[in-house]
């Protein structure tokens, strides 16, 4: 589709562009969701979103540890809110 863009798409009313070259994304004070459809020719589809990491806090000088758990262990015990959603249907 690089060589010769879907004639489905109206590409002139600039709401969709082909990206031919890495380019950077905008910080826009949201995660970044980037998602990537799969269309089987069996008519399997697949679609994955991801999102961007959180940002890992800044040392705490004052945070305390018991000095049993490492800090990188309490950091994941804070973001274990997100789990991937499994969908199928026939």
């Amino acid at each position: 589709h690089v060589d010769e863009p879907s004639p489905h798409v109206d590409w002139s009313a600039g709401a969709v562009e082909l990206l031919t070259e890495a380019r950077p994304w905008p910080e826009t004070g949201e995660p970044r969701r980037p998602a990537t459809p799969s269309f089987g020719v069996s008519g399997t589809n697949a679609h994955t979103i991801l999102e961007q990491a959180p940002p890992v806090p800044a040392a705490d000088d004052t945070a305390e540890n018991d000095g049993d758990t490492p800090v990188r262990d309490e950091v994941a015990a804070v973001n274990t809110a997100l789990v991937p959603w499994i969908l199928s249907a026939k």
